[in-house]
């Protein structure tokens, strides 16, 4: 039997190949995260056993595939295509067994960039959904879906990357005007009880001011205003 991408068992294929490419790209970084580490790292290590075995049998999965010679299907050929190419050396690089050094290095979150290898595979995949949406919105909709997916890997992998570089020169006592990451950077929100835009009595929300450029002079004055308005229960209607 030939398998083909256009097949049942071709698309179940691409659809588990592509969840565990995602899975990789999106938690070989979280290491870098302390709480990530401490909460799931055992989940994280189960995880990526199923990911490196979905990887492996896709070895076999594209030998199987094939290359359709003369017409007809000739095994010792298509290995033979498969093995000298580059794509089979990219899948070879993507099973490296990186995750050994894990005992050696629990945290260090780049053992296993080696699995990014697969993004050409998943290219594929991605170039044959392209080409088999039968209608012009569908495609409109999925490209969609593609950049927002990108947009969201670049900013994850950028946001995690900073918080590596962060914790390599140390941000524990860090303040909002160093370039480190800081947890005063992240302060928990306050919601006022009023809104002046809706409420009928609008001077009950606003703080009495003639020039708000006066503000850093009235900051005491102005945190206990607010605290009063922040201390009352907040009602959900």
């Amino acid at each position: 039997m030939k398998i083909v991408d256009s097949s049942i068992f071709g698309g179940v294929w691409c659809v588990f190949l592509t969840l565990a490419f995602l899975h990789n790209i999106l938690s070989i970084c979280m290491v870098v995260f302390s709480e990530f580490s401490e909460k799931f790292y055992t989940q994280w290590i189960l995880m990526n056993c199923f990911t490196d075995a979905i990887n492996v049998l896709d070895l076999f999965v594209k030998i199987k595939k094939g290359f359709t010679v003369d017409g007809g299907n000739n095994r010792y050929i298509s290995i033979r295509k498969y093995i000298f190419c580059r794509a089979f050396l990219l899948d070879l690089l993507a099973i490296l067994p990186t995750d050994i050094l894990l005992l050696i290095w629990p945290n260090f979150f780049l053992l296993r960039i080696n699995r990014l290898a697969k993004i050409g595979r998943v290219s594929e995949i991605v170039k044959l959904i392209e080409h088999r949406v039968p209608w012009p919105l569908g495609l409109f909709i999925f490209r969609l879906l593609r950049l927002a997916t990108f947009c969201y890997l670049l900013f994850h992998w950028n946001a995690c990357f900073y918080f590596f570089l962060s914790s390599l020169y140390g941000f524990e006592n860090s303040t909002v005007n160093d370039w480190t990451f800081s947890y005063q950077k992240i302060p928990d929100l306050l919601f006022p009880l009023c809104e002046p835009r809706f409420d009928f009595n609008r001077n009950e929300c606003l703080f009495p001011e003639e020039n708000w450029r006066d503000r850093p002079e009235k900051i005491n004055e102005l945190k206990n205003y607010w605290q009063k308005k922040l201390d009352q229960p907040i009602l959900i209607i």
